[in-house]
């Protein structure tokens, strides 16, 4: 199954449903992801299947906290016309495992989402069924919040580069903090002329996902607040971070 920008707006209009703490019973589904994380640098495709994102093990962020925020979702529909859904959720990094929660209005949670010993577990109570595997939202969060190049950064202003996860990485230093980041796919037939996430793209572009930081420190180098944009598949999430509590 290929990915486009009508599958992408039907996971976008899925996060408002599980956003909205809805009470019906609970699907569990635990998937392996395929690979062992650390040795997977670069998936490969299936004939006529979607490729698997590329997820680091949950323990190659150090730092342990439940981070609330604000997500706010954007993206434009057939019409040409923006849209937008914003919901509350919450990120708790803690011993290995990586655990993302939609939350209700009333602090109800709508969906569990995480990654644990090399598999990712996603629990549902809306009754729906995601329209690509989980851990694509667990790759969104890792690429904003996880180191992705190796080494400490020797400099204040730069820009460093270097390949994981079947992706080129750039990524932009401003005063000894992350300022952007940028993901190029590597993979074959990437590169093409015509229509990605509802945008024209010229032969030869190379489409990817590109991460903005604003706001005050947080961790890592990184700030706390996020704009990840997707190229390929027309849409933007913003992350607002309302609050870290660390954990010991």
């Amino acid at each position: 199954m290929i990915w486009n920008a009508d599958r992408a707006l039907r996971w976008i209009l899925l996060l408002g449903v599980l956003a909205s703490g809805c009470r019906t019973p609970s699907q569990s589904v635990c998937c392996d992801v395929g690979v062992p994380l650390v040795q997977a640098e670069v998936m490969k495709e299936t004939e006529g299947a979607e490729p698997r994102p590329f997820l680091l093990p949950a323990e190659a962020l150090t730092e342990t906290f439940v981070m609330r925020q604000t997500v706010t979702v954007r993206w434009s529909n057939d019409a040409g016309q923006a849209e937008e859904v914003s919901f509350d959720a919450a990120i708790q990094r803690q011993g290995g495992s990586l655990l993302l929660l939609g939350l209700g209005p009333m602090g109800g949670v709508g969906f569990t989402l995480s990654l644990a010993e090399g598999k990712v577990s996603f629990e549902n109570r809306t009754g729906q069924v995601l329209p690509f595997d989980a851990e694509r939202m667990l790759a969104d969060v890792q690429r904003v919040y996880y180191p992705w190049l190796d080494g400490s950064p020797d400099c204040s202003d730069c820009v460093r580069r270097g390949r994981r996860g079947g992706f080129e990485i750039e990524e932009h230093r401003t005063q000894g903090q992350v300022s952007r980041r940028r993901f190029k796919s590597l993979a074959a037939g990437r590169d093409e002329e015509g229509v990605k996430g509802g945008k024209a793209v010229e032969a030869g572009a190379r489409l990817g996902i590109v991460v903005e930081y604003s706001g005050d420190p947080a961790f890592g180098g990184l700030l706390r607040d996020a704009r990840l944009r997707h190229e390929e598949f027309g849409y933007e999430v913003e992350l607002e971070t309302l609050r870290i509590d660390w954990i010991d």
